[in-house]
């Protein structure tokens, strides 16, 4: 034998040795913490009894399992966290102990570009999300709303153009959230889908989902990899092409408005903003700057598309629903002398009731809100040792029969029983008491998402203009005669850590030629004044410079 294959061989068994062990003295130092550990192979953790769908199979453990259970993927332990008890206690309560994030190895920090959403609580942590608060707090998300209203009322209008015919649902809503978020973060609006920017952060988005899944590469489940020389990374090439992939988009942005900076050009927008002060206040390099006005642009305009696009689904499968939510819509607007507007936003709880239940039903996470402990948790008799991740497992939560009757039925009226209807951005703690039957969907904690509240008035008012005007409706057979099914069962959602459907079809039919006209007019009108946000001006191109 050779002795570079000795040398591999006695390295392997080495290594073999030495999981074998830390398996071992894991499970027994696990039996005494008090918390169920359902399955997992006693070398080799838990991955293989997942099955090919690992989220129902989590969500199906947390309601089976009580409200912790752990289990293991290689050399990590997880705790899942299934109660909303359990969540105020460990992620609000004790957040001190909760709020960081694992020791990503391996692919994931190439992929993640350093982004705040991965990167551990730390004073550099804070920095940047004090930057991110500046403009996604409270406040500050209402500015958004005349751009909200201009780009809802672009693709309400968009979709008149399809007279009718089957539309496939996907990059209606992207472009719209993705302008939205752009025009304040790098001062351009997306004014079609046909932009390259919406196919390019569509794929990144694809691939951190991708890439973020438990277990999507291996040394998620064998971190010891990592010391391996680069060259015998096998892995490292395909991480490396999504990072590139990031890297252009976000630094092509930042570059390109470094340069009209200097020839003072620039638009007024956040970016611009933090380029010239920020950076050097909180001692940021051009990357680490690049990537945080990406994260914003990724936050902004992924969920609030896939949230948007799973409201499309479920109305068209739930004619009833649809059918309540335009009656109160009429009611409150009166007619067709105009759409909806931010004004109604306190008068229309049904819509609120559809946006809370569509974050329920389908939580935006397949596998849930991953944190990292950094000192030992106590929730009642058992313990969590520090080193651990904890999970919050919103799909077992959003699930539980005991708080949703029939929870995989799509009932918005469900929220109109109590004062938890209203937008979620009142109630922005985990812990509020009017929270209880609401949703998880923006986490808990210190990392709760910044963006909650511009998302969720994405959401009403392009939901409140839709039904206004439309009949949504299913795609129809070859022959025309006959609705097609909707799927809204797991098979009609994409693979991957998020939760996006398959691009699906369905009709968007006017409910009468007076608010179709009436919709264009509003378009044209919009076209031709544009909107002011936050004192500036914004035409159909973006800010107006000068």
């Amino acid at each position: 034998m050779s002795n570079i294959f000795l040398t591999f061989l006695f390295a392997g068994s080495i290594f073999l040795a030495r999981w074998i062990w830390s398996s071992i003295q894991a499970r027994g130092r696990w039996r005494q913490s008090g918390i169920p550990q359902p399955l997992g192979h006693p070398i080799f953790g838990a991955k293989s009894q997942l099955g090919p769908n690992p989220g129902r199979r989590l969500e199906e453990l947390g309601l089976t399992q009580g409200e912790l259970f752990h289990i293991r993927f290689g050399f990590e332990d997880f705790v899942y966290v299934n109660s909303r008890e359990a969540v105020r206690e460990i992620f609000d309560r004790q957040s001190a102990k909760t709020s960081s994030k694992g020791p990503w190895r391996g692919a994931t920090p190439i992929v993640s570009g350093g982004r705040i959403a991965i990167m551990p609580y730390n004073t550099h942590w804070r920095r940047l999300r004090t930057i991110l608060h500046q403009l996604l707090h409270p406040n500050v998300a209402r500015s958004f709303r005349p751009s909200q209203e201009f780009e809802a009322t672009q693709l309400v209008s968009d979709l008149l153009q399809s007279g009718g015919e089957e539309v496939v649902c996907k990059e209606q809503a992207h472009r719209m959230s993705l302008s939205v978020i752009l025009t304040s973060t790098y001062g351009r609006r997306v004014a079609s889908m046909d932009d390259p920017i919406c196919h390019r952060v569509d794929k990144i988005m694809e691939d951190f989902s991708q890439a973020t899944a438990p277990g999507a590469f291996i040394t998620d489940l064998i971190p010891q990899l990592d010391r391996l020389p680069t060259w015998l990374q096998w892995w490292r090439a395909r991480a490396l092409k999504f990072h590139e992939r990031q890297h252009s988009l976000w630094m092509g942005l930042w570059q390109e408005l470094r340069q009209k900076v200097l020839e003072g050009s620039a638009p007024t927008c956040f970016a611009k903003h933090f380029m010239e002060t920020e950076t050097q206040r909180y001692g940021i390099d051009e990357s680490q700057a690049a990537f945080l006005a990406g994260t914003l642009i990724e936050a902004g305009s992924d969920t609030s598309a896939s949230a948007l696009n799973i409201a499309i689904l479920y109305l068209a499968a739930n004619p009833a629903v649809l059918h309540q939510a335009h009656a109160e819509v009429s009611r409150v607007v009166g007619g067709d002398t105009r759409s909806p507007s931010f004004d109604d936003i306190d008068r229309l709880p049904f819509i609120h009731a559809c946006i809370h239940e569509v974050a329920r039903i389908r939580p935006l996470t397949r596998f849930g809100t991953a944190h990292y402990t950094t000192a030992e948790v106590q929730y009642k008799q058992a313990r969590i040792p520090a080193g651990c991740f904890v999970v919050i497992n919103q799909p077992a939560i959003h699930h539980d029969p005991a708080s949703y009757p029939d929870p995989h039925e799509f009932q918005p009226a469900r929220y109109l029983k109590s004062s938890s209807w209203a937008p979620s951005s009142s109630y922005p703690s985990a812990s509020d008491k009017a929270k209880d039957k609401s949703h998880l969907n923006f986490g808990a904690g210190r990392r709760i998402c910044p963006g909650l509240h511009v998302a969720e008035n994405s959401l009403f008012i392009v939901l409140a203009k839709l039904v206004w005007l439309f009949d949504i409706l299913p795609a129809r057979d070859e022959a025309g005669r006959h609705p097609l099914p909707v799927d809204v069962s797991d098979d009609g959602f994409e693979d991957g850590a998020n939760t996006v459907p398959k691009p699906f079809r369905v009709r968007f039919v006017p409910r009468s030629a007076a608010r179709a006209e009436r919709m264009r007019q509003e378009w044209e009108e919009a076209k031709r004044v544009g909107f002011v946000i936050r004192d500036v001006k914004v035409d159909l191109d973006g800010v107006v410079v000068g």
